[in-house]
C-alpha cells in the first residue's frame, strides 16, 4: 500500500538587522521570532510534540541553543495522543501551525505524515543532508509521492519477547528459537508455578501490535508486499498467513502461556506482573521495560524475537518512533533545517533515543544497538530480517483498535480464529470503500 506512507523535519544575525526585522514583523503581523532563519537575526522556532518525548527533547533543545545561540526552540508538549490529535491538526488548518511538528510515520493516524501531507501542510525535505542516513526499512513511512517529509527519530520493536534473565538462569531455561519451543517453554514455566507470559489482553493496541508482530513471521517474511496485494483484492486475511498467526495465538492460549484472566488484564497490570516476578516473560513494545524497571530496578531483562515455526522465518517487526516535519507555511525553514541536522548527529540521536528506550537511526543502521537491545543485533545486521510496522500503513486510523478488540475475544472465548479473520477482512473492506 505504497500510497499510505511517508514523513521528516529541520540562523544568525546583526543587531541592527534584527531590530529592523522585529519592526517589520510588527507592521506585517508576522509572529515575534519570525524571519527566514537564514541570517536575519535571532529566531524562535516552535515545535509541537507529545510529552512522552519531553525528557530527551528538553536536553536536545538546551544543547542545541548552546551550539546555535541565535536559535531558540520553544516546545509545546501535549500529554496524550488524543489531546494532540484534537489540538494540533486544527492549528494547521487555521494557518497557525508550529514551525515544526512531531508526526507518526505512515498514514494511519490524524497526526501522521500521510494525513498532514494530504492536507498540504508539509515542506519537502528531500534535499536535506540527513536524508541519506534515514533508516531504510522505515524510511517509506516518511515519504509521500517520492518526497521525504519528516526526519525520523529512530525505531523500536513493535512487540518483542522480554524475559527475566535471572529466572531463566536459575531454572536452566533457554530462549526458544522455534514456535514449538516457545510452547514447550510455557509448559516448563507453568510447572514452576509462574505465569509464562504477561499479555495485556484488555489493551487493544497490545493485542493488535502483538498479532502484527507474529504475522511478521507468518506473512511478511514470505511476502513483503502482502499489504499491497490485499489492497488490490488479490488476497484476504482469511486466506493468508494471518490465519497461521492467529492459530499460533490460539495455541498459546490453549497451552497455558498466559494467565487465565489475560483477556481482562490491563496494561499496568501486565507491567506489574512481569516486574514482580509473577510472569517470567512479557510480550509487548520493548520500550515499556523502562516502566517495569521503575518498579523493579534490579530486574535483569533480556529480549528475543517472537519465534517462527521455522527459525529462518523469524523476523523483528519495528515501529517508527515518529519524526519531525516542517510546516510549509513556516517563515523559519532554514532554522528548522539547522535543528533537524543537529538532531541527526549520531551522539545527539543516541542520547535522545536512550531517554525513551528507543534505537536511534544510526544505531539501527549500524547494528551498534543500546545494551538493552543487544541480543537483537544479528537481526539488525542481517539483510531482510527487519519488517516495517504494517499497523502504520492500515487504510484506516480505526483498524488497530478494531483488530485489538476482536483479538481480545480469543482470550475471553467469545471469538474463534475464523471470526477474528472475518472481522479483519470486514474492517479492511470498510476502510477501503
Amino acid at each position: 500500500m505504497r500510497s499510505a506512507k511517508k514523513h521528516s523535519i529541520r540562523a544568525l544575525g546583526v543587531a541592527a538587522i534584527a531590530a529592523a526585522a522585529v519592526a517589520l514583523a510588527a507592521c506585517s503581523g508576522t509572529p515575534s521570532g519570525g524571519g527566514t532563519g537564514g541570517g536575519s537575526g535571532p529566531v524562535t522556532l516552535t515545535l509541537a510534540m507529545l510529552s512522552s518525548n519531553k525528557p530527551g527533547m528538553d536536553q536536545v533543545v538546551e544543547d542545541f541553543h548552546k551550539a546555535n545561540p541565535d536559535i531558540t526552540v520553544k516546545v509545546n508538549y501535549y500529554e496524550s495522543g488524543d489531546a494532540y490529535a484534537s489540538a494540533v491538526p486544527p492549528q494547521f488548518a487555521a494557518g497557525n501551525g508550529s514551525d515544526m511538528v512531531q508526526l507518526i510515520g505512515g498514514s494511519a493516524s490524524p497526526y501522521s505524515v500521510g494525513a498532514f501531507a494530504k492536507a498540504g501542510y508539509l515542506a519537502d525535505l528531500s534535499n536535506a543532508p540527513w536524508v541519506s542516513s534515514m533508516y531504510e526499512p522505515t524510511k517509506e513511512l516518511f515519504e509521500v509521492d517520492g518526497k521525504v517529509l519528516a526526519k525520523d527519530f529512530g525505531v523500536s520493536p513493535l512487540a518483542i519477547m522480554s524475559y527475566n534473565k535471572d529466572f531463566f538462569s536459575q531454572n536452566n531455561l533457554t530462549v526458544p528459537n522455534t514456535f514449538d519451543g516457545l510452547l514447550q517453554l510455557c509448559k516448563q514455566i507453568s510447572g514452576l508455578g509462574v505465569t509464562p507470559i504477561a499479555w495485556a489482553g484488555a489493551s487493544q493496541p497490545v493485542n493488535a501490535n502483538n498479532l502484527a508482530t507474529i504475522a511478521g513471521n507468518t506473512v511478511f517474511a514470505q511476502d513483503p508486499d502482502w499489504l499491497q496485494q490485499r489492497t488490490d483484492g488479490k488476497t484476504t486475511f482469511a486466506d493468508s498467513g494471518w490465519r497461521t498467526a492467529l492459530n499460533e495465538l490460539q495455541s498459546m492460549i490453549d497451552g497455558g502461556c498466559f494467565s487465565p484472566g489475560a483477556g481482562g488484564t490491563a496494561l499496568n497490570d501486565m507491567l506489574t506482573s512481569y516486574g514482580s516476578g509473577q510472569s517470567a516473560m512479557m510480550f509487548t513494545y520493548g520500550g515499556l521495560n523502562g516502566r517495569v524497571l521503575a518498579q523493579a530496578p534490579e530486574l535483569s531483562i533480556g529480549m528475543f524475537p517472537f519465534p517462527a515455526p521455522n527459525p529462518s522465518d523469524t523476523r523483528i517487526t519495528v515501529q517508527s518512533a515518529g519524526g519531525i516535519a516542517v510546516w510549509n507555511g513556516s517563515k523559519n525553514k532554514d532554522a528548522a533545517n539547522t535543528f533537524l541536522s543537529y538532531l541527526s548527529k549520531d551522539d545527539v540521536a543516541a542520547a535522545f533515543a536512550q531517554s525513551n528506550q528507543l534505537i536511534s537511526t544510526p544505531q539501527a543502521t549500524s547494528g551498534n544497538l543500546p545494551e538493552v537491545y543487544s541480543e537483537l543485533k544479528t537481526f539488525f545486521t542481517t539483510p531482510g530480517m527487519i519488517i516495517p510496522d504494517v499497523t502504520a500503513r492500515w487504510p484506516s486510523t480505526q483498524m488497530n483498535t478494531q483488530i485489538g478488540a476482536s483479538v481480545q475475544g480469543l482470550f475471553t472465548g467469545q471469538k474463534t480464529v475464523d471470526q477474528v479473520l472475518g472481522d479483519m477482512d470486514s474492517f479492511f473492506n470498510d476502510a477501503t470503500k
